[in-house]
């Protein structure tokens, strides 16, 4: 209809109808594009909120997970120094408590820490880490993906350094079989001071597996969960969310 219009004003020599009709024309392209951008502008939008909660939930999680661990550790890494003071120090001690001497048998286990991010991972993988547009969000995210990497290298490093005390040094350990009171039956370990104290092989393994400990919760346990947090807030505020993880625990149903 407008071509018809814009010929019939050309056959006519009608120079303003023509121009008119040029504007219109014009207009509509030009509004059309800024309807289509307007439309991308905002699917761009929900297809980040979607994917922001989806990471939001990732973070929840891996939170869950890596809360039940770091406690854990915390503890096991406590008991072994307590052991290491009570086989170095020049005061003699009267004994290890099972608990301390499980604890012993047990230093040179660590598991990997839970920490996946699928969310992440798959933009990477896809290259489309361009469709999380909050700046703060993207590079943290990126950032602790890095150091997650970096860590997963490390504790893998230090694990194969660890010595299973009760298997290189067996004769300074003894086990026996106990009840509980809910009926179930355990593994009792009771360990010998006074040869452990004799034994300078194992007391070098008792250092090197406290050391290694020690990293192991500091660095893939504790440095990457200051930056999981760190990702877990930049979320929250794109999010519009409470910081400081009051929702921890919830789940988030994202389709």
């Amino acid at each position: 209809m407008i071509l018809s219009r814009i010929t019939l004003a050309l056959r006519e020599q009608n120079w303003l109808a023509v121009a008119i009709e040029f504007v219109i024309v014009i207009l509509g392209v030009v509004i059309g594009f800024q309807i289509s951008s307007w439309n991308q502008v905002q699917a761009d939008r929900r297809g980040e909120t979607e994917l922001l909660h989806r990471l939001h939930n990732d973070l929840l999680v891996l939170a869950e997970g890596r809360d039940q661990l770091s406690p854990a550790y915390g503890g096991l890494l406590e008991r072994v120094l307590i052991a290491r003071r009570a086989l170095l120090s020049e005061t003699p001690s009267a004994g290890l408590e099972p608990e301390i001497c499980a604890a012993l048998a047990a230093s040179h286990d660590f598991d990997q820490p839970p920490d996946s991010l699928p969310t992440i991972e798959e933009l990477i993988a896809t290259g489309r880490m361009d469709l999380i547009r909050d700046d703060g969000v993207r590079e943290q995210a990126l950032s602790t993906l890095q150091l997650r990497d970096f860590a997963r290298s490390v504790r893998q490093n230090l694990f194969e350094a660890q010595v299973s005390l009760m298997s290189a040094h067996p004769e300074h350990f003894e086990l026996s079989l106990e009840t509980r009171p809910d009926g179930r039956e355990s593994v009792r370990i009771e360990c010998n001071l006074d040869s452990m104290r004799a034994d300078p092989a194992f007391l070098a393994d008792i250092v090197l597996n406290t050391r290694g400990l020690t990293d192991f919760v500091s660095f893939p346990l504790g440095f990457v969960d200051m930056h999981l947090d760190r990702l877990h807030a930049e979320v929250d505020e794109a999010l519009g969310l409470e910081t400081g993880h009051p929702h921890r625990g919830e789940t988030e149903a994202t389709e």
